[in-house]
């Protein structure tokens, strides 16, 4: 091995040990974090000797958008159902496009009769907001839409 690689090889195994240590005993001063995200409540309900659990998770107030027809959209709008937001920019290059692609397969496995692996759809809602308001208009929304197929 010439010496360029033992440096690169020695650089490679210090680095990582000296960013644990200084991590390991300074930054758990410096910033609290909490080790794991805490549901709101679990239900345990018992029926016919059986006991099942299920987890009751935080629920967002109700606010109210617009979508890119130009027509208010609220939560309310979906009483019981389970809704998956995506977060996207339409100016954004590079992660927006893939992870809309992503979440797009995910709601068409969802409508394909074939694909079904659950027996009652109706429950899952999908819905993108936009986090550049200022920015992405109506007009904006629209035309990502239409280019995404949404």
């Amino acid at each position: 091995m010439n010496r360029g690689a033992v440096a690169g090889l020695m650089i490679t195994l210090i680095i990582p040990v000296i960013c644990y240590f200084i991590v390991k005993n300074v930054g758990e001063d410096a910033v609290h974090m909490p080790r794991r995200y805490f549901d709101d409540s679990v239900i345990t309900i018992e029926k016919h000797g059986k006991t099942t659990t299920d987890t009751v998770w935080h629920r967002v107030r109700n606010f109210t958008l617009t979508d890119q027809l130009g027509q208010t959209f609220n939560f309310d709008s979906l009483p019981g159902k389970v809704v998956v937001v995506n977060t996207f920019f339409t100016r954004c290059p590079n992660i927006c496009p893939a992870l809309t692609r992503n979440i797009r397969k995910l709601q068409k496995s969802y409508e394909e009769p074939k694909n079904k692996k659950f027996t009652d759809t109706s429950i899952v809602s999908f819905v993108s907001l936009s986090i550049d308001p200022e920015r992405d208009s109506v007009n904006d929304l629209k035309r990502f839409a239409d280019r995404k197929q949404r």
